[in-house]
C-alpha cells in the first residue's frame, strides 16, 4: 500500500507500555505468527487490528484468532462490534465474519499516479476553496455528520452518527497521526457565501505519498461537481509538491464516489471486508 506504519507501530508500542493492550496472539514453538488488538468503549468493541506473518495466512490460524477475539469481546458484554480494518492477503476474513453473524461490507482501496498532468481547480460558481486550518475542526465535524447520516459509512463506522463522534474521527486524524502528517495546502474547506459546505483532508502517508482520510460535502450541495473539484484541487497542490500518488479508501457499494474516483485515474489496489455486529 505504499504506506509508512513506523509511527503507528511506534505509537502502539506507547500504548503496550503504558498499559495492557487487549488482544490475543498465536504462537507457535514459541514464535509469534499472528496477533489482534482491540478496544472497549462503553458497549462498543473495536477490533483494532489483525495482523498474520505471509507463511501461516492461509493455515486457519487468522481465523481461529479472530473468532476467539470476538468471543472474548462478546464476554466483555460488548453490544456492538465493529471490524474496520485494512487486511491484506486474508481471503478467509469475510467468511469467518459472516459465520460469526457479521453483517459484510467491502471497501476498496484506491490510488492515483500524480505524474501527470494535474486536472483544472474549477470550483462551482460562488464557490471558494479555502487552505485548511485547525479552526475549522468544529465546522468539518457538523458537515461529516450531515453527509453520512442515515447512510453506509455511519453503518460501518458509528462515531460518524454524532458530531461529537465525528470530532473524534476527525482530531484522531490530524492531531493524533493516525493517517500520517497533515498536508495543509491541499486540503481545504469550500465556503458558498461564508458557510461551509464541504472538504477535504489529505495526508502524508509516507515520503510523496498522499492520503485522503476525509472528503465530505454537505447533501444539498452534493451531486453538483463540489466533491469533483475538491478531489481535483487535491490532485494539483500534490502534483505541485512533488508528490508520486494519492490513495483513498471507498465503499464498493456507493457506486456515485466510485465512478468519480476511477474516471479522475484512481485504481484500484486492494479489496477487503469490513464488518459490524449487534446484539
Amino acid at each position: 500500500l505504499r504506506w509508512d506504519a513506523s509511527a503507528a507501530l511506534a505509537a502502539l508500542r506507547r500504548i503496550v507500555q503504558r498499559s495492557a493492550l487487549p488482544g490475543k496472539a498465536v504462537r507457535v514453538h514459541e514464535r509469534t505468527v499472528g496477533y489482534t488488538y482491540y478496544g472497549m468503549v462503553g458497549r462498543l468493541g473495536v477490533i483494532g487490528s489483525l495482523v498474520v506473518l505471509p507463511d501461516w495466512s492461509r493455515s486457519g490460524v487468522g481465523g481461529t484468532l479472530l473468532k476467539k477475539t470476538i468471543h472474548e469481546i462478546r464476554r466483555q458484554g460488548a453490544s456492538r462490534i465493529e471490524s474496520r480494518f485494512v487486511c491484506v492477503d486474508c481471503p478467509w476474513l469475510g467468511t469467518t465474519l459472516e459465520s460469526e453473524g457479521f453483517r459484510i461490507h467491502w471497501r476498496e482501496f484506491l490510488r492515483c499516479d500524480l505524474r501527470h498532468s494535474p486536472p483544472p481547480m474549477l470550483a462551482p460558481a460562488m464557490v471558494s476553496l479555502e487552505p485548511w486550518q485547525q479552526s475549522h475542526l468544529g465546522e468539518a465535524a457538523g458537515i461529516l455528520q450531515a453527509a453520512y447520516a442515515g447512510g453506509l459509512e455511519a453503518e460501518i463506522l458509528g462515531q460518524y452518527r454524532t458530531v461529537d463522534g465525528c470530532r473524534e474521527v476527525l482530531d484522531q486524524v490530524l492531531n493524533q497521526g493516525s493517517c500520517g502528517l497533515l498536508v495543509p495546502e491541499a486540503s481545504a474547506m469550500a465556503r458558498q457565501r461564508g458557510r461551509s459546505i464541504g472538504l477535504v483532508v489529505v495526508t502524508e502517508v509516507a515520503p510523496r505519498q498522499g492520503h485522503v482520510p476525509q472528503i465530505a460535502v454537505l447533501p444539498e450541495y452534493q451531486h453538483h461537481g463540489l466533491g469533483r473539484a475538491l478531489l481535483n484541487h487535491t490532485l494539483r497542490r500534490l502534483g505541485e509538491r512533488g508528490f508520486d500518488t494519492l490513495s483513498l479508501i471507498v465503499s464498493r457499494a456507493n457506486d456515485r464516489a466510485l465512478k468519480l474516483y476511477q474516471v479522475t485515474g484512481f485504481q484500484s489496489v486492494l479489496a477487503f471486508p469490513v464488518g459490524i455486529w449487534e446484539r
